[in-house]
């Protein structure tokens, strides 16, 4: 039930915010997404799960096109580049 739960929660913020901005509507153009973590990729169901909330979301007429993407070690990147910015 906690995963389930989960993945509802986390589905449901991410595809708010795909509609909010009105991308993905082009099939050539999907809204990219990387989701970082052990937990969402090792987690038994826990991706396949979101990913069926997600689409069952953006289904229907709000048709919306996703893409997923994993970045290794992002957050070490991402603090790298916060360290040279400053």
């Amino acid at each position: 039930c906690l995963i389930d739960r989960a993945s509802k929660l986390v589905a449901s913020n991410l595809a708010a915010a795909v509609l909010k901005t009105g991308k993905g509507t082009n099939p050539d153009h999907p809204v990219l997404m990387t989701i970082e973590g052990t937990t969402f990729y090792k987690l038994k169901n826990l991706r396949e799960r979101f990913e069926e909330y997600l689409s069952g979301y953006l289904s229907g007429e709000r048709k919306r096109y996703v893409e997923f993407t994993e970045v290794a070690q992002s957050s070490l990147i991402g603090a790298a580049l916060a360290g040279l910015i400053d």
